[in-house]
This record gives structure tokens, sequence and C-alpha cells, in this order.
């Protein structure tokens, strides 16, 4: 099986002294230790404490996590987009964290001919792949924010449990590349994509577009 690198965890160049590299620490070894912990203890560390709206209680994990990064001075899952370099940076921080390597057939990175530049791109292939639907997937975050390793688990997921080819798309992104260069590349994609299903084994006649935020990364337990 063809295993596509994990993403580095690039350090949270926005926060001062010697915060940063603190935050980035906590930040992973925590991610990585609290779906281990007991609900009953996740409750006991929240002091009894839960948030619920419209009848819907938030995962004790992530509200412990949201607690500690409260307690460390951050005040959401994603930085502020007034800093894009730590934004980008404590995304990656998130899915590293979480980081499980979901099994699938095969990983392989490709290149696509783009408009302004070769478009790098990810062909996920289910264990039964011959045949089936392809889905072209574009990661969230605003066209700002998030890559292919951001979101490469949930790549994974969607393939296994989808039974899917999956081609993510690292489309350009603002503010570097001003608008519509990351929609031109991801209909490029898409083109390309319609040309090519059947080369990666795909059902050519059944080919999909899909989207996430970054949001939309979690843990699975």
């Amino acid at each position: 099986m063809t295993q596509s690198l994990p993403g580095q965890a690039t350090p949270v160049g926005s926060q001062r002294g010697a915060k940063g590299p603190f935050v980035n620490a906590l930040a992973g070894l925590t991610l990585r230790g609290l779906p281990r912990i007991p609900n009953p203890v996740k409750r006991l560390l929240l002091g009894g404490r839960s948030v619920t709206i419209d009848g819907n209680t938030l995962d004790t994990t992530l509200q412990l996590m949201l607690v500690g990064m409260s307690a460390v001075g951050l005040n959401a899952l994603i930085a502020s987009l007034d800093d894009v370099g730590a934004a980008r940076a404590q995304l990656r921080i998130l899915a590293a964290g979480f980081k499980q390597d979901i099994p699938v057939r095969s990983v392989t990175n490709l290149s696509i001919p783009g408009p302004a530049r070769p478009i790098r791109a990810r062909h996920y292939q289910p264990i039964d792949g011959d045949g089936q639907p392809l889905l072209v997937f574009y990661h969230g975050g605003g066209q700002v924010i998030g890559d292919i390793e951001t979101h490469d688990d949930l790549c994974r997921e969607i393939c296994r449990e989808g039974r899917l080819h999956v081609l993510s798309v690292d489309y350009r992104l603002a503010p570097e590349h001003k608008a519509p260069a990351g929609s031109e590349d991801a209909y490029t994609a898409f083109g390309w994509a319609l040309d090519h299903a059947g080369e990666m084994g795909a059902d050519p006649s059944r080919v999909a577009v899909g989207a996430t935020a970054p949001e939309a990364i979690s843990p699975r337990w």
C-alpha cells in the first residue's frame, strides 16, 4: 500500500516570547491524549459542566480541548484569519494531532497541468476501487487556509467508508493568489478528473465534486 507523507506541523509564529513553542507542544500532546481519557474523568475535569445547544450536547473531548486552549490564550480551534500564517499553522497542528493514516487501497500524489502552475493533487483508491465513483474534493478554509495534508485523514475516511475514489485538489490560496485563482484551479482539476477518471480506475460516468470546512476535521472516537 502506498502511504502519503504526514503533514508537518509548523510552529505558530504569531505567539510572542516562549508562549508559541509552549502552545504548540501542549497542543500536540493534548490532542493525542484527550481521546484516551475516560469520559467520566473528562466530565470531572470539566467540573460537571456541559455545553448543550438545541438539545445537542458538545462532545466532552472537544469541550475539554476548548477549555485547555482558552487557558493558554487561544480562543478558537483555528486562529483568526487576521494572521494567516498562524491560522494555517494552527490548523496543521489540529489535523496532525488527530492523524491516524486511515488505511485505503492506495494513495498516489499527482500533478495536474494548471492555468498558472502545476496543481498538486492526491488520489485515494478504495479497497474495492475498480469502477467505483470518483469524488473531486476541495478542502475547506475559505480559500485561505488548509491543504492536502490537513485533510488527508478526512479524504481517507470518505474513500474507505464511502467506497469512493477521492481526488483531493491543492488549489492556490489567498492572499498570495488573488481570486479567482483558487476557483480556476478547482475548475481545471475537475475537467482533468473527467478526462482521466478511467485511468484512475474510477467510473468516468460518475464523477462528483465535494468540499468541507476545517471545522469538519474531527477525531474518530
